[in-house]
């Protein structure tokens, strides 16, 4: 399989100093048995850019609230090269909750495109931690989906992804408990990883996202090659990234949300 991990601080190596910052703001408490709906922008400040070739965008401080999980200083950068447009955080939407297993889930949805000879990355950081009222409850595993990748001629799209025990920036040589990769290729497909540690209160995801078109291919005006069902087209190589899902279930495992005794309750909130 292959190993991203030897590719990972590529493109990114750009921006890859350490921005942390949190922000004042009201907190707001909406509660139900819905999904919760958000977008990536309103959890990090203002994004810093430079003609649509990279995005830097550090926490403002603010978490969100799924049952007994807080997400929390999530952190977003994006650097494209080739003509590429870089991933804006504001349009990057997000769906939180917990599936009919138990599990708690994040979807990023997102438009992480390449066509040939382009190259688009993003570095994606966040916290996922147990509430402390409830003291019985652990997280356990991680899980990482890749969806809604495509690739084109030798085009190539992956994610990588270390789960740590601290800040993968500020702690550099902190524990890792588990590593994950996804691919897709015109020789290797693989859309799903996953990985158990021992059960902890606290951990950090990082996940870099890459898509490149590889070289250009050369075609006839009349040749393209349909890389979605939305009918958006590349020529030649091309690779698109629109949907990432990551789960993360926890000991004990509830057979249902009743038995946290909650339900489902949503609230973002500021850290003092």
């Amino acid at each position: 399989m292959f190993q991203l991990r030897q590719m990972r601080m590529g493109a990114v190596a750009i921006v890859a100093f350490t921005l942390m910052a949190a922000s004042s703001a009201s907190a707001s408490v909406v509660s139900g048995s819905q999904d919760v709906f958000t977008n990536l922008g309103s959890l990090v400040q203002t994004a810093y850019s430079q003609q649509g070739q990279f995005y830097i965008a550090p926490s403002n401080g603010e978490e969100i609230v799924v049952g007994d999980k807080v997400f929390s200083d999530f952190e977003f950068r994006s650097v494209s090269q080739g003509g590429a447009i870089a991933v804006d955080p504001n349009s990057v939407n997000m769906i939180l909750g917990v599936n009919d297993v138990g599990d708690h889930f994040v979807d990023f949805q997102l438009g992480l495109a390449a066509g040939p000879g382009q190259t688009n990355d993003v570095l994606l950081t966040f916290k996922v931690s147990v509430l402390e009222e409830y003291p019985e409850w652990y997280l356990e595993d991680v899980g990482l989906a890749m969806f809604g990748s495509v690739t084109a001629g030798d085009g190539f799209a992956a994610i990588g992804e270390d789960v740590t025990t601290e800040h993968p920036t500020v702690f550099p040589g902190n524990t890792i408990l588990a590593s994950l990769d996804v691919v897709e290729s015109a020789g290797e497909f693989e859309s799903t990883d996953h990985a158990y540690f021992e059960p902890v209160k606290e951990i950090w995801v990082r996940k870099d996202l890459f898509v490149t078109g590889g070289a250009a291919i050369p075609l006839t005006d009349s040749q393209t090659t349909l890389i979605s069902e939305n009918d958006y087209i590349l020529p030649g190589g091309g690779a698109v990234i629109s949907n990432v899902i990551q789960t993360f279930s926890q000991v004990p495992e509830p057979a249902t949300l009743s038995l946290l005794g909650m339900g489902l309750l949503f609230r973002r909130r500021c850290r003092r």
